[in-house]
């Protein structure tokens, strides 16, 4: 068997992504190849998860499950020097607080939604004019060889009428 990775103990809050869901995580303790988290509703074993915290990305799969706390294995080999020394960005600094307003990144998903209903509804204005403007000329195109049809024959009465 092999010797268990040095972990280290850590309480950083993170965001994990399953599927299409995003959940508020707790790391706890951090090693290369794992990561140990608690959540108020945690993943399934097998479950391949998105940790993100700050402009750190891990992929992983849960290995085990327990109440609250559960364990994944990482794809990558986690920094965790890296990882430790990034701030929490629940409970910011003073300083950082004092120098630049926080921007919530929600808000920008948002607009982003937004833009693209703006989007998908100017698609569709074309469209309906387009499909407008088709009619229109149909209906032209179809009332001319109508007109023709029936001139053709009007006109031969019209000469018989005047003979």
């Amino acid at each position: 068997m092999r010797p268990r990775a040095d972990r280290r103990r850590v309480v950083m809050s993170s965001r994990i992504r399953c599927g299409a869901k995003w959940l508020d995580a707790r790391m706890v303790n951090v090693s290369p190849r794992g990561v140990g988290l608690t959540a108020t509703a945690p993943p399934a074993t097998g479950t391949y998860i998105e940790i993100r915290r700050g402009a750190h990305v891990i992929v992983a799969r849960v290995v085990w499950s327990e109440g609250l706390r559960f364990g994944v294995h990482t794809q990558d080999p986690v920094p965790v020097d890296a990882l430790t020394r990034e701030p929490d960005s629940s409970q910011p600094s003073a300083d950082a607080v004092a120098s630049e307003p926080q921007i919530e990144r929600r808000r920008a998903r948002r607009s982003l939604s937004v833009q693209h209903d703006r989007s998908r509804m100017a698609g569709r204005a074309l469209e309906f004019a387009f499909i407008g403007i088709l009619a229109v000329s149909a209906a032209f195109a179809g009332f001319g060889l109508i007109k023709e049809a029936f001139a053709s024959p009007l006109v031969k009465a019209q000469q018989a009428l005047a003979d």
